[in-house]
């Protein structure tokens, strides 16, 4: 079964410049020993998992292709910035509600929904996409259809019309998100933190403490996940995407 990462074993064995017979404690008998192909994996998932902590992502968020994510979001009500300029006889949907889905870019927008219960009600969800006429579905007088953009790449979902926000309890989407390809800063922090992390174990077999004076012994172990790394990854951290 092929494996799926961040970055491959053939790549940490290359930058690590490790070999099996660093490991002869564990047994493992050559480079191809299934064994030791999966220790090297089991290395670099968590790798992964460090830096999708780090970056405030989903579970593989950066693997090609993206992952799928499904959330429900808050939402927001008002005037669309055209009504200001436009009179409502001439701009015909003056109100807009706004959704900013928490993880982008969004390679695919595969389901959203809309809550059509009003507060105190269990959730009612209605599927919607950009050509939807909702007017049916609320009560009289709310004849007006609802028009729906997803502006998915942006991680903005805008619907106008919104003619009471009552009805709009919350919206919930289900949708790819993430690259098409795994971000090279990302595929080449995965690396380096990974081989840190092989370093560390070859360091604390061969020389797991040190002897500071007559009294104090103490183990050394380095930061693996190091600045210069973390600096590296600053475009992908979640503080940077707008909410």
């Amino acid at each position: 079964m092929s494996f799926n990462g961040y970055c491959s074993t053939a790549d940490l064995l290359s930058e690590s410049q490790v070999t099996y017979k660093d490991f002869a404690q564990s047994g493992f008998t050559s480079q191809s020993d299934p064994n030791f192909v999966t220790f090297l994996q089991n290395v670099i998932l968590r790798a992964m998992a460090m830096i999708d902590d780090y970056c405030k992502v989903p579970s593989g968020f950066f693997l090609a292709g993206g992952t799928t994510i499904t959330e429900i979001v808050d939402i927001t009500y008002g005037l669309h910035p055209g009504y200001y300029i436009n009179t409502p006889t001439y701009y015909p949907y003056p109100y807009q509600l706004t959704a900013r889905l928490r993880n982008w870019p969004v390679i695919s927008m595969q389901h959203c929904y809309v809550n059509i219960n009003g507060y105190g009600q269990p959730p009612s969800w209605l599927e919607i996409d950009g050509d939807d006429d909702l007017g049916n579905h609320f009560p009289a007088g709310d004849t007006n259809p609802q028009k729906c953009f997803l502006q998915t790449v942006q991680g903005r979902i805008v619907l106008v019309n919104a003619v009471s926000a009552r009805y709009y309890q919350g919206l919930k989407a289900t949708y790819q998100a993430g690259y098409a390809a795994t971000p090279n800063s990302v595929w080449d922090v995965c690396i380096k933190l990974a081989t840190n992390m092989l370093h560390v174990i070859i360091q604390k077999v061969l020389a797991p403490i040190i002897k500071v004076d007559d009294w104090v012994v103490k183990m050394v172990i380095p930061d693996v996940f190091t600045p210069e790394l973390k600096k590296e990854l600053t475009q992908y951290h979640r503080a940077m995407f707008l909410t």
